[in-house]
């Protein structure tokens, strides 16, 4: 046993049982039927826990689970090492209905043809950690180099594989879930990877595969204030060519698609142009949600003829950026609501964007452009077609800055300004769209769609909470709520959005010092902190009687601990989450050109009558909504704004992110500082502060371009 265990088959089993190993464990739940022979072995680092060796055989678990002795009951993700189940040098194995835990790889497929798994779960794999009890942890993935996707491992690692196909299987909480590499003809279909935090699925140098109709939601992780660092729900990187990805879901991920090539593109100084290296090329990425991401629904760069053919890139912040893309056909996509541009493409050669749909674009609907460096006339941006497109209340429709040969032709604008001097100068000689929907790839396209499962259902379509503000970090990947009574989550530092999961109802008791918001959107209960939000637009046009409710109830910290449970009682789930109460007076200020040099300057313009002056629970400013209220614009502002805060007696980290100035006073004591233009930058200091009640004033401002401003503190320990 110290060595290993053979199993010599048949072996039927009719009791559950466990066989307790030196490098883990098998748990038999359930009659377990193997058919051929297998090997369990003490896992060292060449070695699995359990080791198929032959071929042409069909394996059902029933249920059983193969656990590591650092299994996700007892261990730190990131220290998980081995491999569960090793499949090498085989061919035709089936495997069903089995879990697997706790390892670096929890399956590993090596140089097998028609391996088949069914019905498996491989959730809970290694994965670096991306939060501590401090907060979010910024690591950012390497995408370019396999050799450092190794060391992250993956639920699923399928490597010189042929012919494989996955089905009914998940592999979520963990950092990777499916990953091929040098892999062909496999097939992932109707699984779920969602809720990783780094790739959901993952392709490197891997060509003529189907990722079809599968769950990749929430892939993300936090990066340098906000999410990304390169996670994506889908990741294709380095020569992966003919991939046909449909019908997937992958909301909310760092990027929803991510493409690109080996070397994040290259100067080549002999030629003095670009030299690209692992270019993916002539992908079909159809019928797929990739909405609500921080970053881009979309990300296809460095590469060549990909199609994306009636995708959806909402709410996100761009929906196509795919920078040294040649030859990019744009079909019938949906765009709506992005913060910057829909599609971005500089040195883009070649791109066809047809009968797309732009809505409440940001920035630049369709922005297509080429530097001016000498580099940059060695890929220019020509040869490009936009048109039968929509655009409806868009900021600006078309930008094709420094380009050349391009016809923009039979586009609609409703709500939206016609582009100007843009006279068509290129003749069409091929119908892009003609020719796709006439190929032999369209054809596969729509068998891939006959496959697609009796009632499934895209995220976005299952009625579950949307949007960044359910993004939560947890240690090892985003916190998933799916399998809860609700889903929750704190949109300001006092009021927290409770989502019901529970189609019988949810009845909440609160404590006695939080309300209940009625006004709340479908399906969300809003609790908040007294005072109330409809108290604090009373205090609004009463500025003293303001500032004596600061002095009556000045913020603390408090835990709030909600307890939901069904309407047939028979589940009940309790949850503890650390609020702060109270409130800032704010002050709004026109900025009239100050140097921040001039303190007088400073101290008079705060001295004097705001343009508004308000009450705010939360001191928060964030690109992606209005930032500042409408009297002050969005540029050349500033702010002063105070609080009055009860601390018990110790140390406290405050902490803040801004851009531009900011300047924090504690008992008028200058406590952080950075007075000056600059990008988002972050800062914290560390202060003792006695116990009692404490003011903290902080002054703001805000040049132009980026705005953002967040403000909080904890205490150390």
């Amino acid at each position: 046993l110290s060595k290993m265990i053979l199993c010599i088959l048949p072996i039927f089993m009719q009791q559950p049982g466990q066989f307790a190993l030196p490098g883990g464990q098998i748990s038999i739940g359930r009659s377990v039927r193997v058919q051929k022979a297998v090997k369990i072995y003490k896992p060292r680092s060449s070695e699995a826990c359990l080791e198929i060796t032959a071929d042409d055989i069909v394996i059902d678990f029933q249920g059983a689970a193969i656990l590591s002795e650092t299994s996700p009951e007892k261990g730190k993700q990131e220290a998980f090492g081995g491999t569960g189940i090793l499949i090498r040098g085989r061919k035709n194995v089936t495997l069903k209905n089995v879990r697997v835990a706790g390892y670096q790889f929890n399956i590993l497929v090596e140089n097998s043809k028609n391996v088949r798994l069914e019905g498996c779960d491989f959730d809970v794999s290694r994965s670096i950690r991306m939060a501590s009890e401090k907060g979010p942890i910024d690591t950012f993935l390497n995408l370019r180099d396999v050799s450092a996707w190794r060391t992250y491992g993956a639920g699923l690692w399928i490597e010189n594989g042929t012919g494989c196909s996955i089905t009914g299987c998940h592999a979520t909480s963990a950092q990777n879930g499916a990953v091929l590499v040098s892999s062909r003809d496999c097939t992932l279909h109707n699984c779920d990877f969602s809720f990783n935090s780094g790739w959901g699925v993952a392709l490197w140098d891997s060509s003529s595969n189907i990722i079809s109709y599968n769950l990749i939601d929430f892939v993300n992780r936090p990066w340098a204030g906000g999410w990304g660092g390169d996670a994506a729900g889908v990741a294709v990187a380095n020569a992966c060519h003919h991939n046909f990805f449909v019908g997937n879901s992958f909301t909310h991920g760092g990027d929803g698609f991510f493409l690109s090539d080996k070397v994040n593109g290259g100067f080549d100084a002999a030629t003095k142009g670009f030299k690209f290296e692992g270019s993916s090329n002539d992908n079909i990425v159809a019928d797929n949600d990739g909405s609500w991401s921080p970053n881009n629904a979309f990300e296809g760069t460095f590469s060549q003829r990909n199609i994306y053919y009636k995708n959806r890139a909402e709410d996100s912040g761009y929906g196509f950026w795919l920078g040294y893309s040649t030859d990019s056909l744009i079909l019938e996509n949906d765009i709506r609501r992005i913060r910057s541009d829909g599609i971005a493409i500089e040195q883009g050669a070649g791109t066809r964007v047809i009968k797309n749909r732009f809505d409440q674009v940001g920035g630049v609907a369709v922005h297509l452009w080429s530097g001016t460096n000498p580099e940059h006339l060695t890929r220019p941006s020509k040869n490009l077609e936009v048109r039968g497109n929509e655009f409806r209340a868009c900021r600006t429709a078309v930008s094709l800055e420094n380009s050349s040969d391009y016809a923009v032709v039979d586009n609609t604008f409703i709500d939206t300004p016609k582009p100007q001097g843009l006279a068509s100068t290129l003749v069409l000689e091929v119908d892009a769209e003609h020719q796709f929907l006439q190929s032999a790839d369209f054809l596969k396209l729509r068998a891939i769609e006959a496959t697609k499962p009796a009632g499934w259902k895209l995220y976005r379509e299952r009625l579950m909470p949307a949007g960044p503000q359910w993004l939560q970090p947890e240690a090892y990947a985003p916190r998933d709520f799916r399998k809860k009574l609700f889903a929750w989550t704190k949109i300001d530092v006092g009021t927290i959005d409770l989502f019901s999961l529970d189609p019988t109802g949810l009845y909440l008791d609160l404590p006695a010092w939080m309300s209940s918001d009625k006004n709340a959107p479908p399906k969300i209960t809003r609790v908040q902190c007294d005072p109330s939000a409809e108290e604090l637009s009373e205090f609004q046009a009463e500025p003293t009687r303001m500032s004596e409710e600061l002095k009556r109830e000045p913020g603390e910290f408090k835990v709030a601990r909600i307890t939901g449970r069904s309407a047939d009682g028979k589940r009940k789930e309790t949850i503890e989450i650390p609020v702060k109460t109270g409130f800032w007076i704010v002050d709004w200020f026109k900025l009239p050109g100050l140097a921040y040099t001039d303190q007088d300057g400073w101290t008079k313009l705060f001295a004097s009558k705001p343009v508004r002056r308000e009450a705010r629970k939360q001191l928060f400013v964030e690109p992606s909504s209005a930032p500042f209220p409408a009297e002050v614009g969005n540029s050349n502002v500033a702010m002063a704004a105070r609080t009055l805060f009860r601390f018990k007696e110790g140390k406290y980290r405050f902490f803040s992110l801004s851009d531009d100035g900011i300047r924090v006073f504690l008992d008028n004591r200058e406590i952080l500082s950075r007075w000056n233009h600059h990008g988002p930058t972050s800062d914290e200091a560390v202060v003792q502060i006695n116990a009692g009640v404490h003011e903290i004033r902080v002054e703001y401002c805000q040049e132009d371009g980026y705005a953002v401003l967040r403000l909080d503190w904890e205490k150390v320990g």
